[in-house]
């Protein structure tokens, strides 16, 4: 988790306390799900959602590349005036497959969802020239669509397509320009397809997987009498710090 603190300043009965904002986030990736629960004294908070990309598709010979998968789709959205102890499911999708054995297309990036906020996974390429898969897009509140992925190409420059980015159009996997697999797409990117000039044939790449993220401020209150501060639902708590990560905190009313 990463942490940047704002220092600012208030008055209490002590006198002068420093009082800080940690900046927060959490990430979940591709694969990982389950229940997030909110931490005491945060109310608002802002969450990125990263479909997986699509596979590519196979490339034969000399004769044509694979199209490239399609990038996954993007949703940022801000929760605000949030209950203390609110809980939201999540689950994060996997980079479809580039192909394999003896198919030619690649399979669907997997959707990711938090709570009712769900972002589509892109497509997978087709094979021996075919064309690009889609991008995810199911559209909404703060969503973007991911992009294409590019055409396999024919004689007589049988690339492998390009897959598409990611809704914030990055991470798509560059064009294959040369013999073998296609690479695979980075976070929410679609894989590229494959490209064999000679005989045989190369599979497409493999799609990004998804990602979360969630981002807050914690606030916490700094130093009085040795001990170090901070809020824990609707009261001043006292814990040293160094002790347990910043996040986790006994309640010791004062």
């Amino acid at each position: 988790m990463k942490l940047r603190f704002i220092y600012l300043c208030v008055i209490s009965i002590w006198g002068y306390i420093p009082f800080f904002f940690s900046q927060s986030e959490v990430i979940f990736n591709g694969g990982e799900s389950g229940t997030w629960t909110l931490p005491c004294g945060v109310t608002d908070i802002t969450v990125e959602i990263w479909a997986a990309g699509g596979g590519g598709g196979k490339g034969v010979k000399a004769s044509s590349g694979g199209g490239g998968g399609g990038g996954g789709e993007y949703i940022i959205v801000s929760l605000s005036s949030l209950s203390a102890g609110s809980q939201f499911t999540y689950n994060v999708g996997i980079g479809g497959a580039g192909s394999s054995g003896g198919g030619d297309n690649g399979f669907a990036g997997g959707d990711s969802n938090f709570d009712s906020y769900i972002a589509q996974g892109g497509q997978g390429g087709f094979g021996l020239g075919g064309a690009g898969g889609a991008g995810g897009s199911y559209g909404g509140i703060g969503s973007s669509a991911g992009s294409n992925g590019d055409n396999g190409n024919i004689p007589v420059s049988p690339n492998g397509g390009a897959g598409g980015n990611n809704g914030l159009n990055l991470n798509g996997a560059p064009t294959t320009t040369s013999d073998g697999v296609g690479l695979s797409g980075g976070i929410g990117g679609g894989g590229a397809g494959g490209m064999k000039p000679g005989g045989g044939s190369s599979h497409g790449g493999s799609g990004g997987n998804g990602q979360i993220k969630i981002t807050y401020t914690d606030p916490y209150i700094g130093s009085f009498a040795g001990a170090d501060l901070e809020f824990n639902c609707n009261d001043f708590t006292s814990q040293n710090l160094g002790a347990v990560p910043a996040s986790h905190y006994e309640r010791v009313t004062i």
